[in-house]
Order: structure tokens, then sequence, then C-alpha cells
């Protein structure tokens, strides 16, 4: 069934997300919803922190980069997650934390 996109979140695409999509994948859970992007970004459950309450699923992709340069080379077989992640929080006030702006405005588009 077809129909037209409003450009913001609707309860459909939550709930489908929320009482279906979870159920196929139990090691995840849903991190984040971006409601202009329409997009719900699932993680896996370790990467949340439940003391700091935040998810280390950002991407250090310097990091990234020296550990693969690393593999390539042959001196390292493997490259974990955990080792070029960090930390997401909505409001933090530290260097070390990525901070996210959700309230991003809906750009129109120019036909």
């Amino acid at each position: 069934m077809y129909r037209e996109m409003t450009g913001t979140m609707d309860e459909e695409q939550v709930a489908f997300v929320k009482d279906e999509l979870i159920k196929l994948l139990p090691e995840y859970e849903i991190a984040s919803e971006h409601k202009p992007s329409r997009v719900i970004l699932l993680a896996k459950k370790r990467f949340y922190d439940p003391e700091k309450k935040s998810w280390e699923t950002w991407i250090d992709f310097d990091r990234f980069h020296e550990l693969f340069k690393e593999y390539v080379n042959g001196k390292r077989k493997e490259i974990l997650a955990d080792e070029y992640t960090v930390r997401f929080t909505k409001n933090s006030s530290t260097k070390e934390d990525t901070v996210v702006d959700e309230a991003t405005e809906e750009q129109a588009l120019d036909d």
C-alpha cells in the first residue's frame, strides 16, 4: 500500500520498530529517534551504559582509520568496536562526550 510520506516520524513507524522489528533482533534496542529524518537508530544492548545513561554508538573515524591501517599492515588481527566507539549523550558539557542536537529543524525542499 502506497502512502505519501509527511516528512515527520509517525506513530506507525515507531510502533513497527518497537512491536515487530525488536522481536526479530532481541540483542538490539532503540538508541535514538530522529524525527525530522524519520530515522530510528537501533544499537546492540551491550553499547548502552545504564550508569551513565548513554549509548556508546558513535564512531571515532580517526581512531577507526588508525586501527584499520594497523590491521592492513599486519600489526593486528582484528578490530573491536569498543576500540573506536565514543559515548553519545544529549546533555553533556565534557569534551570527551559527543553531543547530539536532536532538535534539527526540517528544511523545505524546493521543487
